[in-house]
């Protein structure tokens, strides 16, 4: 009988975020009245720039967790869909290659003129997977 082997992993830690210092300079004024702030007004506005200075950071913080977290799903999407790409690829050609029975011409077209009513066809196709509001058309 079978036995599976129980592994431990090690905790996998990440390296802290790769961040740049922004300092801010923040100046009272007591608009002409020609006189000095109170200690207590003072720390009134060195707190209140302080709170401030915390929930920007914190907001930073939060703001690039949220970018990263985004990315990382954006890439698993990507590799998802990559395992689908060579099926729309394939449709897309033959949608593609069926617009050259529904082209009206008296003459027979030539190799050079159909690849390039393909290559139309196609990219006029792959722009309406992305928008089409009367459906899809080749023209």
């Amino acid at each position: 009988m079978y036995k599976a082997e129980e592994k431990v992993w090690d905790a996998i830690e990440t390296k802290p975020f790769l961040t740049r210092k922004v300092q801010f300079v923040c100046c009272l004024n007591t608009m002409g009245q020609d006189r000095k702030f109170t200690e207590e007004q003072r720390l009134f506005a060195l707190r209140t720039v302080q709170r401030y200075r915390d929930r920007w950071e914190q907001s930073e913080r939060e703001n690039l967790k949220n970018d990263i977290h985004l990315k990382i799903q954006r890439m698993e999407t990507s590799k998802i869909y990559k395992e689908y790409e060579p099926l729309d690829n394939a449709e897309l050609d033959m949608r593609a290659e069926a617009t050259l029975s529904l082209k009206d011409s008296n003459e027979p077209l030539t190799d050079e003129n159909k690849l390039t009513h393909i290559k139309r066809a196609r990219a006029i196709l792959l722009a309406k997977t992305f928008y089409d509001p009367e459906g899809i058309i080749v023209h």
